[in-house]
Formats: C-alpha cells, sequence, structure tokens
C-alpha cells in the first residue's frame, strides 16, 4: 500500500513537471520569428506538441489521483532512468552550441548504449535514419530552423 501511494506521488509530481515545461516551451516559442513565405509559423508545431503533451499530463494526474499505477520505475532501473533523464538535459544544453545533427546522433547512440542494445547494425543505422527523418521532415519540410552548431560551416 505505502509502494502505491508513493508511486502515485511520482505521478502527480511527474505530471507537474510536465506541465510547467509544457507552459514555459508554449510561452517561450511565440519568441520564434515567422518565416517569409506562407508557410506555418515556427511555433505552431512546438506549440501542438505542448498541447498533446498537456493531455498526456492529464491522463496520468487523472489516473494518479484515482489511485491507478502508472509508473514502472523500480529500483531494478531507477539508475537507467535517471542517467537518461540526465543525458536529455545535457542534449538540450549542448543542441545550440553542438547541434541538432551531432547531439541527436550521441544521444540515440548513448540511449541505445545506456538500453543494452546488442545489435551492431542498430547503432549504425537507427540513429543515423531517424535524425536524417526527423531534420528532413522539421528543416526542410516544415521550416523549422534547427540549430547548427559545429556543422555551420555546411552551410
Amino acid at each position: 500500500m505505502e509502494s502505491t501511494k508513493k508511486r502515485n506521488w511520482i505521478d502527480i509530481v511527474v505530471s507537474l513537471a510536465v506541465y510547467a515545461v509544457t507552459i514555459f516551451v508554449f510561452v517561450y516559442s511565440a519568441s520564434f520569428k515567422a518565416t517569409a513565405d506562407n508557410s506555418l509559423n515556427p511555433d505552431v508545431w512546438p506549440r501542438i506538441i505542448c498541447v498533446l503533451m498537456s493531455v498526456a499530463a492529464t491522463v496520468q494526474l487523472a489516473n494518479a489521483l484515482r489511485g491507478k499505477l502508472t509508473t514502472s520505475v523500480t529500483v531494478a532501473n531507477k539508475k537507467e532512468v535517471i542517467i537518461a533523464i540526465g543525458l536529455i538535459i545535457l542534449y538540450a544544453v549542448l543542441l545550440k552550441p553542438v547541434g541538432y545533427i551531432l547531439c541527436s546522433l550521441i544521444l540515440m547512440v548513448c540511449l541505445l548504449k545506456l538500453f543494452r542494445v546488442k545489435k551492431v547494425w542498430v547503432y549504425l543505422v537507427l540513429p543515423l535514419a531517424t535524425t536524417l527523418a526527423s531534420y528532413y521532415l522539421f528543416h526542410m519540410l516544415l521550416l523549422v530552423p534547427l540549430p547548427k552548431g559545429l556543422l555551420a560551416f555546411l552551410g
């Protein structure tokens, strides 16, 4: 019973943290400069994602308040979860100076290593394919400016 209450508090705290982050991103995205053409403004997709994250946080919060368990963090994987969160924070800090492509590749390789993926081809294919696909989607199709960082010399 005590473990259930503790996990529910974790869900409540995580839900509130997600609300705080989404509010910050939603407000901050208003400062993104509009493009000259008639495409969507760069604040549209971050705001859509914020709304979707808020809906997910609301579901998680409602489940926690009703007493339903939704977390699956155990003592066995708590260390990996903390390391993953640290890696994502480091990714956010280094994104602008290092650049989207390099940071994304490095983050995905580190997460694959952290989650003990054994197949070598996954380390080669998944980070590269995911990074290039997301770069193409956001930078080329949606015209979202992504940080170039160390690769700025490529244009």
